[in-house]
């Protein structure tokens, strides 16, 4: 017959011995993929806001080969690194001649497989129309996406002083102006 603490120390090493294989089953779904817990447990070695700031400096140096390192491919518009690098080098700065001439990371939201970076960054550009370059400070929300234990930048939202330079065939953004509300009468 087996003594009532040896049968105790059994079951105890029955139950640590096996709680890998149980947690195991409990994290898949019946389909076999991952259920969302365990996906979100592996946590990218690159916080979100440094992920912004690596992008913006190789905005800032011109290297978009580097830039295209911390974008999606559809915010990247589809194109490879290569046709990426040329594009932006065309666009920006042979005919915008842009500049981003300093930059800085103000907040941070992190939602599950989601985070929000919003950094404000003074820009210079002059339109092929000018003879004078304009300077503006705008800001920016980028939307990161949780992919492969990545944060990758998948959108931006300009969200200050966002006005597109007219004559590129871009629409012109403004921020939203609402009125008051007025209370209804009784």
């Amino acid at each position: 017959m087996v003594s009532k603490p040896l049968l105790s120390l059994a079951i105890i090493l029955a139950v640590v011995l096996c709680s890998p294989i149980i947690t195991g089953c409990v994290q898949t779904t019946v389909s076999g993929s991952p259920s969302p817990k365990s996906r979100t447990k592996k946590f990218p070695k690159t916080p979100p806001n440094e992920v912004v700031k690596e992008f913006l400096s190789a905005l800032e140096g011109y290297d978009f080969k580097k830039a295209y390192k911390f974008i999606s491919t559809a915010y990247a518009s589809n194109l490879d690194p290569d046709s990426y690098a040329l594009d932006m080098k065309k666009g920006l700065v042979e005919t915008l001649h842009w500049s981003l001439l300093k930059y800085e990371v103000l907040s941070v939201r992190i939602l599950g497989n989601q985070a929000f970076v919003i950094a404000e960054m003074s820009v210079k550009y002059t339109l092929p129309t000018d003879e004078e370059p304009t300077l503006k400070n705008i800001r920016v929300q980028y939307a990161l996406d949780k992919i492969d234990s990545k944060w990758i930048i998948a959108r931006d939202t300009c969200i200050l002083n966002c006005e597109s330079p007219p004559g590129l065939g871009m629409k012109e953004v403004r921020p939203l102006k609402l009125s008051p509300v007025e209370e209804p009468k009784r």
